[in-house]
């Protein structure tokens, strides 16, 4: 091999190579080698110069590594990188982006052929968006759109990012960016909305007042039938503002002695009180109110379904009166009765009296 390098020295003038030289202490290094053919009358000589090049070469090394890590994360992240250059509209792409919109090796990769990639649906949206927000605009790419990948027919959601860089008259030079693949992330998104607008459409149905308060007692959420309650338009006059507000002064410590025993002590409680709408109007209402928790487990607030007992109350308290005045009713005859006893009684001795008489 030795021989080998020397013979392309002197064939070629100079050749340079890297070999492996071992220190006194059998340890061994790499070294970065040049043979130079020197000639000397009729003879020619190699000049030798070699370096150690351990440093260079753990650093190479190092960065092999960090390539290799980080097409490996890119993978596992399903990120692609691309390099747009904006003079000639052409643009060059990681194997992993390649994967990602399914295209062969040989693809031409311009802008026409990058809005085939994308879904028809999203096609005109981001022609627009490319062309007079990013090269009318200079802004950053940062989008999220469908795609159709080009073999398979398979839909899929990506986010692509891209930052411009610019030549030394400022015009933009190049776009370099990444685009992932984000699918999963994206329908698990759309499943969640479509659960909250189902919840959410539950919510405002609901004939009953539901509500959520901060720790503080502030009206975070709350549905029609609430702000129907409160007699307010809109939940923007009630959100942020205390339900404490609401309540008659002489249920507020009743209601603060349940508050805190859902928000400090996380028990279900009930509570019958009674409120004075914006417009003036009391109500009796009965709420059942539960610890709010957020995704931690931690107790945030209190969720309240509070109803309307207004009539329920009047009646009761028609109950009342009404039990009352027979009660009151029945007491006065009571009394006529034993008034009419004794009387009664008085007469019947009278008349035995006057009969023993006539005997």
């Amino acid at each position: 091999k030795a021989n080998e390098m020397m013979d392309l020295a002197y064939k070629n003038g100079s050749h340079r190579f890297e070999w492996i030289h071992t220190r006194k202490n059998g340890e061994n290094f790499p070294v970065e080698v040049l043979l130079t053919s020197v000639p000397r009358g009729n003879e020619h000589f190699l000049h030798v110069v070699w370096r150690d090049i351990t440093e260079r070469k753990k650093a190479e090394e190092a960065l092999i590594q960090t390539t290799h890590d980080l097409l490996n994360s890119q993978k596992v992240a399903r990120i692609g990188s691309y390099v747009f250059d904006i003079a000639s509209g052409l643009w060059t792409s990681s194997k992993i982006l390649d994967e990602i919109f399914d295209i062969p090796a040989d693809y031409h990769k311009n802008i026409p052929n990058w809005l085939e990639i994308i879904h028809p649906d999203d096609r005109e949206m981001m022609k627009d968006y490319f062309i007079h927000d990013v090269l009318g605009k200079n802004k950053a790419f940062n989008k999220e759109y469908r795609i159709v990948k080009l073999q398979s027919g398979i839909i899929r959601w990506v986010h692509g990012i891209g930052k411009l860089y610019y030549d030394k008259q400022g015009k933009p030079l190049k776009i370099i960016g990444t685009v992932q693949d984000i699918t999963d992330k994206k329908e698990q998104n759309l499943r969640l909305e479509a659960n909250e607008k189902y919840l959410r459409s539950i919510l405002n149905s609901e004939p009953e007042c539901v509500k959520i308060l901060d720790k503080e007692g502030k009206i975070l959420e709350i549905n029609p039938a609430g702000l129907a309650m409160l007699e307010v338009e809109s939940a923007g006059q009630v959100i942020n503002k205390s339900i404490f507000d609401f309540l008659l002064p002489a249920y507020k410590s009743a209601f603060k002695k349940m508050f805190d025993k859902v928000v400090l002590k996380g028990k279900s409680q009930m509570l019958v009180f009674e409120i004075e709408g914006l417009k003036g109007t009391r109500r009796w209402l009965e709420t059942h109110s539960v610890p709010y928790y957020d995704y931690h487990g931690n107790i945030t607030g209190l969720l309240g379904v509070t109803r309307d007992i207004t009539e329920r109350k009047i009646l009761e308290i028609k109950n009342k009166e009404v039990q009352e005045e027979i009660r009151l009713s029945l007491q006065d005859k009571e009394v006529l009765l034993k008034e009419l006893y004794h009387r009664t009684k008085n007469n019947m001795q009278v008349m035995v009296g006057l009969l023993s008489l006539q005997m």
